[in-house]
């Protein structure tokens, strides 16, 4: 990946982007408005088609095992 991740590292649970998401794993009625899903856990990540994929939100723990670093080529985390 060519840009560094901690770049736009989220410190907060009051910023702005984990408030949308909150929102969009809460209410369906959110997502169907603007028209996404949200998918959890590596697996279903994995499922989701990549041209489908608006954004990719990961731990720090996540990204220290290299097989999950790998699966987010080509994917702007």
């Amino acid at each position: 990946m060519g840009k560094d991740c901690t770049d736009d590292m989220i410190t907060s649970s009051a910023n702005q982007q984990m408030k949308h998401l909150s929102q969009l794993m809460k209410r369906a009625k959110e997502r169907k408005k603007e028209q996404v899903f949200v998918v959890e856990g590596i697996k279903m990540f994995q499922e989701a088609p990549a041209d489908t994929v608006v954004s990719v939100y990961v731990s720090e723990s996540f990204l220290e095992k290299p097989e999950h670093e790998k699966c987010l080529q080509g994917i702007p985390v």
